[in-house]
């Protein structure tokens, strides 16, 4: 039948994955069982007549009607959720720097400064999270033969490009060691800084 039809087309589309199309077709299939059965129950009931006026329901032969097929229930295949692309999530925005970062950035660097001065390797993580194992081992070292520290960074160069800064800094340590002897010694370094969103941040010092 009709209906039969539409119902292996349904289930070979649906094995392909093509799902409206699938859902739609058994639909047909559906609506063909339905009106099938309605001609079914019409024939039905006109030999129901015809038999109580004393006709025959056809010349000759003796028909038996089919019983007629239950109406199959309509199938829904649920289909994901489609998402128009303009309603998608926008990108973040990015980051809204200062027209001027060389206060801040000089302000990270004295911090810096002030961490090493502490002789704290805890203090000194927490400013400088990316410190190499190589690095704190050196600064342990430091830090144990010293009994006072001063560090000056001033900042002799630096270049920005949007959330990524490079800083050249030409300083010098000033300490005192465990024996008492008073000691200056210059330090040259180089340092990448970048902008999280909110505030500059300390990466690499090399």
């Amino acid at each position: 039948s009709g209906g039969d039809s539409h119902n292996r087309t349904g289930e070979a589309l649906l094995g392909r994955r093509r799902t409206l199309e699938a859902a739609d077709v058994f639909n047909r299939a559906a609506a063909a069982w339905n009106a099938a059965e309605r001609t079914a129950r019409g024939d039905a009931a006109a030999r129901t007549v015809a038999a109580s006026v004393g006709m025959p329901s056809s010349i000759g032969v003796a028909v038996t009607a089919p019983a007629p097929r239950p109406a199959e229930p309509q199938v829904t295949i649920p289909i994901a959720q489609t998402v128009s692309p303009n309603a998608a999530t926008p990108p973040p925005a990015p980051p809204r720097l200062p027209a001027n970062p060389a206060p801040e950035i000089n302000s990270v660097i004295a911090t810096y400064a002030r961490a090493i001065e502490s002789r704290d390797i805890s203090e000194l993580l927490r400013v400088y999270p990316g410190m190499s194992a190589d690095q704190r081992r050196r600064f342990e070292d430091f830090f144990r033969a010293t009994r006072s520290l001063r560090a000056a960074f001033p900042v002799s160069d630096l270049q920005v490009d949007g959330v990524t800064a490079e800083v050249r800094v030409s300083g010098s340590y000033e300490y005192v060691t465990t024996a008492g002897k008073t000691e200056r010694r210059p330090n040259v370094f180089r340092a990448t800084l970048r902008h999280d969103g909110s505030a500059w941040k300390l990466m690499v010092v090399r």
